[in-house]
């Protein structure tokens, strides 16, 4: 049964691989939804392979914030949030293990996404990758190549192992020469 609509979902504690929460996600989360938030204020990290099947359907009604935390994202399911999160103003990938060191696809929709935040995400206790910057040359690389030239207009990379400065150049060779660059630890999930 499909929820009424609401301002917003935030899951907690999400277990690393319950078919319960698959089952909600899957069949409740209604055609609309304002904000999005997947494990805030949990400290534990859940592969978030096995619901990325549940993020690809439901990530696209999300219209003001996809919120991600402390999850272990996979090549796959990092082109599945990107993807996914099209409609959202707001992505934000906080303090996630972003496990890849192949290219990235980002590439087919049109996004809206203006505000995307890696904050503590490249931070050496949480992160595997195994460079901040390799890394995310490759995730900005892979937004270069898509109309997120056209929307984004602000990148945070707090506590991300790297300075404004490093990520700024990062930018700016990915072809965002226009986008601010934030320090700023302030991320929590929007609440309306």
């Amino acid at each position: 049964m499909k929820l009424t609509p609401i301002k917003g979902i935030h899951l907690n504690s999400v277990p690393v691989s319950s078919l319960s929460v698959k089952q909600f996600l899957t069949e409740s989360i209604p055609e609309k939804l304002p904000l999005f938030a997947l494990n805030y204020n949990t400290a534990n990290f859940t592969a978030l392979v096995f619901y990325e099947q549940q993020m690809a359907d439901i990530l696209p009604r999300v219209t003001k914030e996809v919120f991600i935390n402390n999850l272990t994202v996979s090549h796959s399911c990092l082109q599945t949030v990107f993807k996914g999160s099209v409609n959202s103003d707001r992505l934000v990938l906080g303090g996630c293990k972003i496990d890849t060191d192949a290219d990235l696809n980002f590439s087919g929709p049109d996004y809206k996404t203006s505000y995307i935040s890696f904050a503590y995400t490249g931070h050496p206790n949480s992160s595997k990758w195994v460079s901040p910057w390799a890394t995310f040359r490759k995730v900005a690389e892979a937004m270069g190549r898509t109309s997120l030239k056209d929307t984004l207009k602000t990148i945070n990379v707090y506590n991300c192992s790297m300075s404004i400065t490093e990520a700024k150049l990062v930018m700016a060779d990915s072809g965002f020469n226009n986008v601010e660059v934030i320090d700023n630890v302030d991320d929590a999930p929007l609440r309306q």
